[in-house]
This record gives structure tokens, sequence and C-alpha cells, in this order.
């Protein structure tokens, strides 16, 4: 997808950052645990979230 479209490149950390903020609204609501139990913000890039194994640490 980035192959066929360079300019997503410049924009791939604040859609993550979007995306996160939606995930975490709705993980919130699976589980019931209060929103301060997640970052407020995403702690990944776009880069490190597409590795085969995201190392949290």
């Amino acid at each position: 997808m980035l192959a066929q479209n360079p300019g997503l490149g410049a924009v791939l950390n604040a859609i993550l950052a979007d995306a996160y903020g939606d995930a975490v609204l709705m993980a919130e609501r699976e589980t019931g645990l209060p929103e301060s139990t997640f970052a407020a913000a995403c702690p990944w890039t776009f880069d490190q979230a597409m590795q085969d194994e995201l190392d949290p640490e």
C-alpha cells in the first residue's frame, strides 16, 4: 500500500495516534477498565507498531 501511495508516509504517525484514541475507547468499553488504565498517547511509532514482534519496552 505504501509503495503505491508514498504520500501516506508523511501522515502515518498522525493516523496511528488518532486510531489509538479510538482503540482506547473501544478497549475501555470492552474491558470495563477506566481510561486511565491505558497510555494517554500511543507509545509506539508507526514503524514500531508494524514490526513482527512489538516490544513494548
